[in-house]
Parts: structure tokens; sequence; C-alpha cells
């Protein structure tokens, strides 16, 4: 996306198949994807979420927000997130067309789940391949928090030495990688314990991914390369 101006390409041409306006304004600077590609969501400085079919490019709905949308997340369930200044807001989508319902009063735009975090968010939220936990980084905090979806309770607090920039779980949920001013932490998520750090005197890690077999981690940063290291098993100690 670029100035407001949404832009959907096929991958295997690299063609252009549609372009539109998120709510019809050059307001928007954010999209995320549904995993199978059908429905893209668009949020900006509007307050609203608007869900789009991609195939074609067709509008579905309007999920109204209190505040200005940071980021967003869809996971395979069917469940989303959003984020907007301290707080996030999760949605069941799972259901066909659970919020494509345009009239802002419909039940189908209610969250499931709303929880403020300790600090305004800029950085990822991430939901679990699952669809059942939640999860955010606090960089001024130094923190990471992980709630439970369904109690809307929280299950554990990650502190860290220095700001923590993101978080992000493994593809089949078994890790969450965390990264930032204290260099990356892998994290077994049955039971939150470290089982890995990961850091270098000569450069700052910006970003974290597990391969798919979750035997690789990848780590770039101000080094201008990427790093991979060899994840241990979940029950090994750090």
């Amino acid at each position: 996306w670029r100035n407001g101006q949404f832009a959907i390409y096929d991958h295997s041409t690299l063609t252009q198949i549609a372009g539109f306006l998120h709510f019809g304004t050059n307001n928007g600077y954010i999209c995320c994807f549904s995993p199978d590609g059908g429905t893209i969501a668009t949020g900006g400085g509007n307050s609203e979420v608007v869900l789009h079919r991609t195939r074609p490019v067709e509008p579905l709905g309007i999920v109204p927000q209190q505040g200005k949308v940071v980021t967003s997340a869809f996971v395979a369930s069917g469940m989303a997130a959003v984020a907007l200044g301290n707080q996030v807001n999760v949605y069941d989508c799972s259901g066909s067309g659970s919020n494509s319902n345009s009239n802002s009063n419909s039940e189908s735009t209610k969250p499931v789940m709303s929880v403020k975090a300790e600090e305004e968010l800029r950085h990822l939220v991430e939901i679990s391949p699952d669809g059942k936990l939640l999860a955010f980084s606090q960089r001024s905090n130094k923190s990471a928090k992980v709630y439970n979806i369904a109690s809307q309770s929280e299950v554990t607090t990650l502190a860290f030495k220095g700001g923590c920039d993101g978080v992000r779980w493994s593809p089949a949920g078994s890790y969450l990688v965390a990264w930032g001013g204290f260099g990356a932490k892998v994290f077994d998520t049955a039971t939150f314990n470290e089982i890995a750090t990961i850091s270098d005197p000569n450069y700052y890690i910006g970003d974290c991914i597990v391969s798919p077999d979750e035997k690789l981690i990848a780590t770039c940063g101000a080094s201008a390369q990427v790093n991979l290291r060899q994840l241990p098993n979940p029950s090994e100690e750090p």
C-alpha cells in the first residue's frame, strides 16, 4: 500500500488484480490478509476496520473501532486482532460472514475480547495458530503479555532487560519468540519457560521468525544479514 491506495497482486504472475481505497479515502495505512487469502482487512486513521473480499474485490463490512488502528493480525482458525492505541480487540471471524454485517450495532462486530496494554502499542500483536492465545510486546515496559482469549485472562508476563520490539508464534505454536534491545528469546509455549537466548554485541535484532518445521530460527537486524540457528527441543534446558 502507498498513500492510502491498496493494491493486490497475484504472486504467480506479479500482475495487479485489484486496487482500492480504505473506506473510500486515502488515510489507510495497514492491511492484513486472512490465511486463505479470501479476505483483506484494512485500517487507518478513521477508526474503522474494513473487510473486503479479494476475488473480486468488494466490501464485506465495517468493524468500527474507538481510535487509530495501529496493526492487525489474522490466523487460520478465523480469529483476528486489531491494535489501536493501548487497546487490543479480538474478533471471531470463523463463521461465514461473521463480521460481514455493515450494521455497526450488529453483535457480529463486537469483539470477543478487549484488553488494555500498559503503553501505546506500536508493534506486532499476534494470535497463536490455534486461535486460543493473544500475545503482544511492550517496548517501554520491557515486557510481553500473553492472554487466554476464551477466559480473557492473563497467562503470563515475560519481562526483559531491554525494550521488547515484537513477538511471534512459531508455525505450529510450540514456541513464542520475542526480540528487542535484549537480543532474542525463545519460550516453550507449554510452560512459557525460556529455552534459548540469542544475542550478538555487534548487531541489534530487529525481527525473528521460526521455520515451518520449527527446527530453525532466523534473526535479522542492523548487521544487514540474516542469521540462522538451530532451535533446541522444547524439553531441553537453555
